[in-house]
């Protein structure tokens, strides 16, 4: 194998082992925005917006660009709702929630293909803003 077969082998090993960690990922992210629609509360919306980001890194990182896309407007909603201090009234929940789905529906394509399996039905981002 050349240096540079080696290298994609564990380029890709890598991206494989990132998107079998996404489902835990995004289960912690799923689970705190659940916390947060029932109990506010600001440091748990700063831990949620700092996991969005992680993820919204860490997908360009690893080559899942739409992932990415997707969290990044999750992320932009949080960071909206952090500087203006938004109560997590219905509305709001709704839009954090569409995106998080996105986010969920985006992840589970990623890793159907890192496992070469068919990705389920596409997914479509939410346009409305806060």
């Amino acid at each position: 194998m050349t240096d540079a077969a080696g290298i994609q082998a564990r380029l890709q090993a890598l991206r494989d082992s990132y998107a079998a960690q996404l489902p835990a990922k995004i289960g912690e992210i799923r689970m705190l925005w659940e916390k947060l629609c029932r109990i506010p509360a600001p440091e748990d919306l700063k831990t949620l917006h700092r996991l969005v980001h992680s993820l919204t890194g860490s997908g360009d990182t690893f080559g899942y660009a739409e992932l990415s896309d997707a969290a990044r407007v999750m992320e932009a909603c949080l960071k909206e709702m952090q500087e203006h201090n938004t109560s997590l009234d219905t509305p709001c929940c709704d839009r954090v929630n569409a995106y998080l789905q996105a986010v969920e529906s985006v992840a589970l394509a990623e890793r159907a293909k890192a496992q070469n399996l068919t990705p389920p039905a596409s997914h479509v981002l939410p346009t409305e803003e806060l």
